[in-house]
C-alpha cells in the first residue's frame, strides 16, 4: 500500500504546475527533416497573417509578428525574471470575448505572460505542439471576458508565430 503522504506529494505536484517560463530550460524545439500535419484544431497555424502594426490580434487565427530587444519592449508584467543575454520580445493585445480557457500557442520557446485589467493573469498548464509542428509552447489561461495584454519575453528570434484558441 503507498504512504498517504506520497499519495499528497503527488497530488501536489499534479495541482501546482511550474508558471509557463519556466519550460523554456527544459524542451527546445527537436531537429526536423519534414513538418508533421497540424493537428485540427490548430487548423491556419502553417498560414499566419502578420500582425497589425498596433498589435491588436484576434483570438482563432495564426499571426506572425516581428520581435525587438527587449530593451524596447515595454514589459508592464515583467517581474524581474532574469532574460538569457540577447533576450527578444513583443506586446500584442486581444480580446478574450467569453470566460473560459485561452490557449496561446507560440512558434518559438519564449516566456508568455497575460496582463488583464487585475494585473498578471497566471498560466495553469502548459506543455507544447506535436514534434516537427512547428507549434513550440502551449500555455493555458483562465480569462473572463474582456481586453488583455500579451507581452513575450526571453525569446531567442526575431520573428514568430502566435495563435490563441478561444474556448
Amino acid at each position: 500500500m503507498v504512504p498517504r503522504y506520497l499519495i499528497s506529494a503527488a497530488l501536489a505536484v499534479l495541482l501546482f504546475p511550474a508558471p509557463a517560463f519556466s519550460a523554456e530550460k527544459e524542451w527546445q524545439p527537436p531537429k526536423c527533416e519534414a513538418p508533421v500535419p497540424i493537428p485540427a484544431e490548430w487548423a491556419g497555424w502553417e498560414s499566419p497573417s502578420p500582425a497589425p502594426q498596433d498589435g491588436a490580434i484576434a483570438a482563432g487565427k495564426a499571426w506572425s509578428f516581428a520581435l525587438a530587444p527587449v530593451a524596447q519592449v515595454p514589459l508592464t508584467g515583467f517581474d524581474g525574471k532574469e532574460l538569457p543575454e540577447g533576450s527578444m520580445g513583443a506586446v500584442l493585445t486581444f480580446t478574450a470575448p467569453v470566460e473560459g480557457t485561452y490557449l496561446i500557442t507560440v512558434g518559438d520557446p519564449m516566456w508568455i505572460d497575460v496582463i488583464g485589467p487585475d494585473g498578471v493573469v497566471e498560466s495553469y498548464a502548459h506543455g507544447h505542439g506535436p514534434d516537427c509542428s512547428g507549434i513550440g509552447k502551449i500555455v493555458h489561461f483562465a480569462l473572463e471576458p474582456g481586453a488583455y495584454r500579451l507581452e513575450l519575453s526571453a525569446a531567442q528570434v526575431d520573428t514568430s508565430r502566435l495563435m490563441i484558441k478561444a474556448p
